[in-house]
């Protein structure tokens, strides 16, 4: 089912900063805040444009290919900061920066 994101804005699992398991389509998302929002399982197809994952939990996550996640936006995550990637399916462009990262860090 197709939902706008106006409509995902009234719905208790956004009040409760929580999609489980949830395959989120082309643009949906775009600059919306999931900050702190429990995201795992989701899978994402679209424009991340702007979207805020501040400390969200991305556990199990799938940003594919078809996303433009950055890798700010993932640094900014949870799973980033607490050092729990595993699970997460990332494009390559950025799984790679931050396989080069991992492997060569600033001192």
């Amino acid at each position: 089912t197709k939902i706008e994101v106006e409509q995902l804005r009234t719905t208790k699992n956004f009040e409760d900063r929580e999609f489980l398991d949830i395959k989120f389509g082309v643009s949906i998302l775009r600059g919306l805040n999931l900050s702190r929002f429990n995201l795992t399982g989701c899978q994402f197809l679209g424009d991340l444009t702007d979207v805020n994952f501040t400390e969200a939990v991305i556990s199990k996550c799938d940003f594919g290919v078809l996303s433009n996640i950055t890798i700010d936006q993932i640094k900014s995550t949870w799973n980033y900061k607490a050092g729990r990637m595993n699970g997460i399916k990332l494009p390559d462009k950025i799984q790679k920066e931050l396989d080069a990262e991992k492997n060569n860090p600033k001192k």
